[in-house]
């Protein structure tokens, strides 16, 4: 019986000490805590990141950079640009120019439509199809 007493009080002594709750140990979080995890602290600073969403501007995207590759394919002389498709570090760039033109014409507007627009926006790999 005294062990079984013993016990007890040990079972409650232990109990007790993992009990005790501090706010301060690593890891805890309150509701307060909860509440404000999205919020800046600090509302007058400037963003960090140019590149976040809300702060795109018109100096960068898929828009852009799909115009500029126009712009810098329909520069060539002689084509007329059909379609130009981004997919991540790839460009297709279709192109069609005079039927009559043979084929080292073709050869050589191919590459400058490549060249122009590797200029314009250089960090894509192109790919051009002459039509």
């Amino acid at each position: 019986m005294v062990r079984l007493v013993l016990m007890g009080m040990a079972v409650m002594l232990v109990m007790t000490g993992c009990l005790g709750s501090d706010d301060n140990y690593q890891g805890s979080t309150n509701r307060d805590d909860i509440k404000q995890m999205g919020q800046v602290d600090d509302t007058d600073e400037p963003m960090q990141n140019p590149r976040q969403i809300g702060n795109v501007g018109n100096t960068w995207g898929l828009k852009v950079d799909r115009d500029k590759i126009k712009a810098a394919a329909e520069s060539v002389e002689g084509v007329d640009v059909q379609r130009i498709i981004l997919e991540a570090a790839y460009v297709r760039v279709t192109v069609k120019v005079d039927d009559k033109m043979t084929g080292k014409e073709r050869d050589s507007k191919e590459r400058e439509v490549r060249l122009a627009a590797e200029r314009a926006v250089p960090r894509y790999d192109y790919h051009v199809k002459v039509k």
